[in-house]
């Protein structure tokens, strides 16, 4: 079992948020938890055609979401 975690930080409008990506792999499987201050935590996971998508919707802006994967996806 595997776990590790990336933090950094994002910009809601004036605000400044710190983000954490909580990695866990077991075996052949990979979670992705999201914890960002205010919000409710939510998971992440690629669709069908590769692309992140958050679980359940509708947690954070999209604009919010898109930023976060930006971040993680340059570390």
């Amino acid at each position: 079992m595997g776990y590790k975690v990336d933090k950094f930080e994002i910009t809601d409008g004036k605000k400044t948020l710190p983000v954490a990506i909580h990695t866990l792999t077991e075996d052949d499987q990979t979670s992705h938890a999201v914890s960002i201050d205010g919000f409710e935590n939510f998971e992440i996971s690629k669709n069908q055609d590769g692309k992140w998508v958050a679980e359940p919707t509708g947690i954070i802006s999209q604009a919010l979401f898109d930023q976060i994967i930006n971040l993680w996806t340059k570390e």
